[in-house]
């Protein structure tokens, strides 16, 4: 789930990665999924970036979530608006867009456990029973006929 903020946080972005893509990155001790937003701090060669932070200080990002397409900027642009309009947190629209939640993996896969059908033992009055009720619907008609 993205962090419910406002502002946007800088991390190590692995060379190649798209502006848009879906990460995973740990942020006060908790990893939280989030897009990368800025195109001019993909790949950037100097030392330092735009808010005066030392590479040597940026934490990367943990993954890369490569199973869903990156946002486009069009549809980045319209995020900021929606929080722009709203006042609400650009975390808080992101996670309302559902994307982090489809890109969070499982804790533990489904596991299909086989099930075999036991069939109680019937006594014979009950198999008795049982004969003249299937005896009786098959020799009625369908009402559906």
């Amino acid at each position: 789930m993205p962090a419910l903020v406002d502002g946007a946080f800088d991390y190590l972005v692995p060379q190649g990665t798209q502006a848009g893509t879906l990460v995973e990155a740990k942020l006060a001790g908790r990893s939280l999924v989030g897009a990368v937003w800025d195109e001019e701090a993909i790949g950037r060669q100097s030392s330092v970036i735009s808010k005066e932070i030392p590479l040597s200080k940026l934490k990367p990002i943990t993954r890369v979530i490569a199973s869903l397409p990156p946002l486009s900027k069009p549809y980045r642009a319209w995020l900021d608006w929606i929080s722009d309009f709203t006042l609400a947190p650009k975390g808080a629209v992101l996670s309302l867009c559902g994307l982090a939640h489809a890109a969070k993996t499982p804790k533990k896969a489904y596991a299909n456990t086989p099930f075999t059908l036991t069939l109680p033992t019937l006594t014979a009055e009950q198999a008795s029973a049982a004969e003249a009720l299937i005896e009786s619907l098959a020799s009625k008609p369908c009402a559906a006929e």
